[in-house]
């Protein structure tokens, strides 16, 4: 969007008809610059962990399970604490990438991250079952966001088709498979 102004961008959008893309949960809306990386978006959204790996102190890869707050701004946002070892791992190195898997669904993105602190987003994104990690005022907590921009991503998903079953059948899966570039 940086190369549109927003009066053309909001002429354009009205004269596409442009929709924004909502998943199933109120907390998620995106706004992809095209089809390819609206559906990817959507797909990230309908997943509610995903793990977030990044680069520990010693070089290697550290992953580790984290719910997602949301997805949107084409980026998927968690919530951290503000002095995990993970927060360190981030400053150090912004290169993260995340996996997600369901049964049927799978997606690999990489990109980069950065730590916000942003009361009126951490407002918007929270959720009372975060108060398991989470205790106190979201105010009086060390809290910080983690807002993963994915670079380039791929998807398999197999929800329509035959997926794993074909497998174990000795027989090609059908279903969908992209990559997408951010």
């Amino acid at each position: 969007f940086s190369t549109i102004t927003d009066m053309n961008l909001l002429q354009t959008l009205r004269a596409t008809n442009f929709q924004p893309s909502y998943n199933n949960s109120s907390r998620i809306r995106t706004y992809a610059t095209n089809e390819r990386q609206t559906k990817f978006f959507d797909k990230v959204g309908s997943f509610k962990n995903a793990m977030l790996i990044s680069h520990s102190d010693t070089s290697t890869f550290h992953g580790r399970p984290m719910n997602i707050a949301g997805v949107e701004e084409e980026a998927v946002w968690f919530f951290t604490h503000r002095n995990a070892p993970k927060t360190d791992e981030i400053k150090e190195d912004q290169k993260v990438a995340l996996s997600l898997q369901s049964p049927n669904s799978y997606i690999f993105a990489s990109g980069s991250a950065k730590l916000i602190k942003d009361q009126q987003k951490i407002n918007k994104l929270w959720k009372d079952e975060y108060k398991a990690w989470f205790p106190k005022d979201t105010k009086k907590e060390d809290i910080s966001l983690i807002k993963v921009i994915p670079k380039d991503g791929e998807y398999w998903d197999y929800t329509s088709g035959t997926g794993i079953l074909s497998y174990m059948l000795g027989s090609q899966p059908k279903g969908e498979n992209e990559k997408v570039q951010m």
